[in-house]
């Protein structure tokens, strides 16, 4: 019994149970671990190659194209979104009011930085076409009504001919009393300052 050619199988309690008899074919298609990890490669593992359709004989795909040669944008492909943004401003009649907010946006794009600092739009009447600007003195106002023609010719180049036809100038305002949605006129101003 103590053969070297023949191997250790632990003794079976039942020589009909099936789990015990798969676990025997088991350790015998294992067999004896024959490599240590001394004489194991230090070679790295090979990495996976990306799928090339073309390595397994498959047909490269052809770009769809229209009948003059261009390539036909397939309405699953996304767009970008500048191009949906003016798809949709267009189809709702926006266009005026996405200029004016154009306008207000970029107010120090279109008169500069100084007077830009000075000065801000405070409204834009769409019948009459009007864009009001409020500057910070009556210098400002002054100044900007010199400009006023400079700054249409910058409009109409940048945003549109069609959007600001009049620029309405404004100076300071001075303070409101006023608090609250209704008024009743008063006896006018009184000396409550001392």
């Amino acid at each position: 019994m103590t053969d070297a050619s023949q191997s250790w199988t632990p003794p079976m309690t039942d020589p009909h149970d099936p789990v015990a008899a798969q676990w025997e074919k088991l350790r015998g298609l294992s067999g004896p671990a024959k490599k240590t990890g001394d004489d194991l490669s230090a070679s790295p593992v090979p990495l996976r190659q990306p799928f090339n359709p073309r390595r397994r004989g498959a047909k490269p795909k052809r770009m769809k194209t229209r009948y003059d040669g261009r390539m036909d944008r397939s309405y699953r492909d996304p767009g970008r979104f500048g191009d949906l943004v003016q798809r949709e401003v267009r189809r709702n009649g926006w266009n005026r009011n996405f200029a004016v907010g154009t306008i207000r946006g970029n107010w120090a794009g279109i008169v500069g930085e100084d007077v830009a600092r000075h000065t801000r739009v405070v409204m834009y009447k769409e019948k009459e076409r009007q864009l009001h600007i409020e500057c910070d003195s009556t210098a400002w106002a002054t100044n900007l009504r010199l400009m006023q023609t400079f700054i249409l010719q910058t409009i109409a180049k940048k945003i549109g001919g069609d959007v600001v036809a009049e620029l309405r100038i404004y100076g300071p305002r001075p303070p409101n009393w006023r608090k609250g949605r209704y008024h009743v006129k008063g006896r006018g101003p009184r000396d409550t300052y001392g």
